[in-house]
């Protein structure tokens, strides 16, 4: 296994953010259209517009995706710290 960190990648999109400037989790798409599907299923059509009415908006983002690295839960000798 190599020890050099993999670089992150950026990409750029939209999200669903709440009235705070939060993301709205897996909100994030290529377009505002996309976005909004995360939230308006064609089962609650009407769901988005009780978003909008809350404050929630459609912006422009920017995103960093990293690979993420797992660790063992297991210490290498008797006694370490996890």
């Amino acid at each position: 296994m190599t020890t050099r960190p993999i670089p992150p990648s950026f990409t750029q999109g939209y999200a669903i953010m709440t009235p705070g400037g939060s993301i709205i989790e897996h909100s994030y798409r290529r377009t505002p259209e996309e976005a909004i599907a995360t939230i308006a299923t064609p089962d609650d059509p009407d769901r988005w517009r009780a978003f909008e009415e809350h404050g929630c908006t459609v912006q422009f983002v920017y995103a960093r995706i990293f690979v993420p690295q797992y660790f063992s839960t297991k210490p290498d000798r008797e006694g370490a710290e996890p």
